[in-house]
This record gives structure tokens, sequence and C-alpha cells, in this order.
């Protein structure tokens, strides 16, 4: 079974995504905005473009986007957990 990597981004509590919807990761191609230029996602355009350059070595598109999320956002995911297929779905934990 494969799994499938999607991508859903929520401020002040509501879904920001350009009116493209969710954006399920096989669609990243290295070299190609995965988000509308100028749009409010823009910014993760620019952090996956940074983490081609910053790291040619990868060689995964989803590792070069679970990089750039983490720079961008400044979140660290469970990366060990994801390639084994073991997170369904992760949000902010709450700050008291």
């Amino acid at each position: 079974m494969k799994a499938i990597y999607t991508f859903d981004y929520m401020r002040d509590g509501r879904r920001v995504d350009d009116d493209w919807g969710i954006l399920e990761l096989i669609w990243y191609e290295r070299g190609r905005a995965p988000y509308f230029r100028g749009g409010q996602l823009d910014f993760l355009n620019r952090a996956v473009r940074r983490a081609e350059l910053d790291h040619p070595e990868l060689t995964s598109e989803f590792e070069l986007y679970f990089h750039a999320l983490e720079d961008a956002l400044g979140i660290q995911l469970p990366r060990q957990e994801i390639e084994e297929g073991g997170v369904r779905a992760a949000q902010w934990a709450q700050q008291s």
C-alpha cells in the first residue's frame, strides 16, 4: 500500500489554499512551483525552491517538500513515522 501525502494549511481558523483545494504531494515536481505564484501560499514556493538549491543531495521530492515545510513553518516533522506510514494527520499543539 502506498501512502498519499496531502498538505492543508490553516491560519487564524480558516483554510488557506488559493482556491486550489488540498494539494496531493505527488503533484510537486522539482523545479516547478507547487502553489499559485503571488498567492497566499507563495511563501511555500520560495521555501521549496530554497530546499532544491540548498540540498541537491535530496533526491526525493517528498524529502525536499517536507524539508521546505519545516523551514517555512518552523516545525519539525516526525520523519521516521512519515517514512514508515505511521502518521495519519498532524495539527498544531495547543499552547498553554
